[in-house]
């Protein structure tokens, strides 16, 4: 009896597991998918496991914020019985790739707090803050990839985009300086904003892009760091060798940033790959 009793309740509490809903248009695509495979709604929904309310719901993206793990599993394993679609069309075989898109899996959450950790600390060294953490990495300032309700659930998921509170020492004091003063300078501004223009065309952040502006300016800081020994800008520029400084050291970030821009779908690849 307690072995029957203990397995129902390891049931139920799987039943009771969420996951956080981050693309409810990507999910309803998939859920159209299904409807279409088997022919009408009541089909689709009772393959499921579903009342055909709720189906209903999740067929025009009015899905909620989050679907229990054993729906989401469930889902899977439906698509992955279908058979494969036609030629050039979207099958099952994009659909079950494109569930892990949809939603925040544990595994994810974990690559996610990672990345914003590295960006949040090199932000910090300039003194600025991520909009939020669900913009990180997406053409959000563009394209308004995110709407309201994704960006709420990112910000309950990944903890509300903490910002890195302390102290802030002499040489990310510096940082922000330089760059400050570098974007505005008559002679190197112009590196900054074209390299700013060229990313922002291929879908990164603002964030991601100060990031990029953080690393080309932190050697730069050691100059207080290490009390004068090391290079400051303004002896670079007096020898005309900080435009060639700057050159390569944009050069460096643009050749980082040769990836796609899209953060929840580039998280997802690396914890499905790990």
């Amino acid at each position: 009896m307690r072995s029957r009793s203990h397995a129902r309740g390891r049931r139920q509490a799987a039943g009771r597991k969420i996951v956080a809903v981050v693309d409810r248009a990507l999910l309803a695509r998939i859920i159209r998918l299904i409807q279409e495979r088997y022919g009408s709604q009541g089909k689709a929904a009772a393959a499921l496991g579903i009342s055909r309310e709720h189906f209903n719901r999740l067929f025009r993206g009015n899905s909620g914020k989050a679907l229990t793990q054993v729906l989401f599993d469930r889902l899977r394993k439906l698509l992955g019985r279908l058979p494969a679609g036609q030629s050039g069309k979207y099958g099952p075989e994009h659909a079950k790739s494109d569930a892990f898109h949809a939603i925040l899996t544990p595994e994810t959450k974990d690559v996610s707090d990672d990345y914003l950790s590295w960006m949040h600390e090199r932000l910090f060294a300039i003194g600025q803050r991520a909009p939020h953490p669900a913009t990180i990495g997406t053409p959000l300032e563009s394209s308004g990839s995110f709407d309201d309700d994704r960006l709420q659930v990112a910000e309950r998921v990944l903890g509300g985009g903490r910002f890195i509170k302390g102290f802030v020492s002499p040489t990310r004091k510096a940082c922000s300086e330089i760059l400050e003063a570098l974007r505005n300078h008559a002679s190197y501004g112009g590196h900054f904003n074209e390299f700013e223009t060229r990313a922002k065309s291929r879908g990164h952040s603002r964030a991601r892009i100060l990031v990029a502006f953080a690393r080309v300016v932190e050697p730069l800081a050691a100059t207080v760091a290490t009390a004068g020994v090391e290079r400051s800008w303004q002896e670079l520029d007096q020898a005309n060798e900080l435009k060639t400084y700057l050159k390569a050291a944009l050069a460096r970030e643009e050749i980082l940033l040769r990836r796609p821009p899209d953060y929840w779908k580039r998280i997802q690849d690396v914890a499905r790959n790990a």
